[in-house]
């Protein structure tokens, strides 16, 4: 037979028991919702950092995108201005040859026509008068002052319009010379110079012509 004082603390222990473990599940129950909610927290926390990590990505990648954008722009452009800068300084050479041959060419026209009463503004108006010079190869039938000659590599330099003139001139008694006077009391030699264009090359302000 159980007293009534035993049956009281059977009641209060197994109350506390219960107490006790209804507790302990609800502290369960709460670390694991704190738990739940941490890692809900943090799998937020990642989306977000992602996200962001994304957002920055995008704007790095425009960015970078629009600075190449930009260097192909200035390139382009540099490469443009050199082309034309190119092609204006080929047009120009061109022009600055074509002209330079037309200059040969009338030179060497009043040359094969020269005649004693030739003026010498015919002359001065295509060669200049202080910094013009020719140098041609020294041959035995043509008389030149001795100060033209280099006799280092047997050619001699004209300098000047009155020297062009004045060789232009002996070249013409060196013609009239050849003539049979007896045969030909009237004759005279005309010759022409042929300018071989392909064959002129042109360094800085020197022509050579063949």
């Amino acid at each position: 037979m159980i007293s009534s004082d035993s049956a009281t603390d059977y009641d209060t222990s197994t109350t506390t028991n219960k107490v006790v473990t209804s507790t302990v599940q609800h502290r369960l129950q709460t670390i694991a919702h704190e738990r739940n909610l941490a890692a809900q927290e943090k799998l937020r926390n990642n989306r977000e950092r992602n996200r962001e990590h994304a957002k920055n990505t995008r704007m790095r990648k425009k960015a970078y995108v629009e600075r190449l954008k930009i260097t192909v722009d200035e390139l382009c452009r540099e490469r443009d201005t050199l082309v034309s800068e190119r092609a204006t300084s080929a047009n120009l050479m061109v022009e600055i040859h074509s002209k330079r041959v037309d200059v040969l060419r009338s030179l060497f026209a009043l040359r094969a026509s020269y005649h004693v009463n030739q003026r010498r503004e015919l002359w001065s108006s295509l060669l200049d008068e202080c910094c013009f010079t020719c140098r041609l190869p020294v041959t035995p039938y043509q008389s030149f002052p001795s100060s033209e000659v280099q006799v280092s590599n047997c050619q001699r330099t004209i300098v000047g319009v009155d020297a062009m003139m004045n060789d232009v001139a002996s070249n013409a008694v060196f013609l009239d010379s050849i003539v049979n006077r007896q045969r030909y009391p009237k004759g005279k030699i005309k010759f022409h110079y042929k300018l071989v264009t392909d064959e002129t090359p042109i360094a800085g302000n020197q022509l050579m012509a063949r």
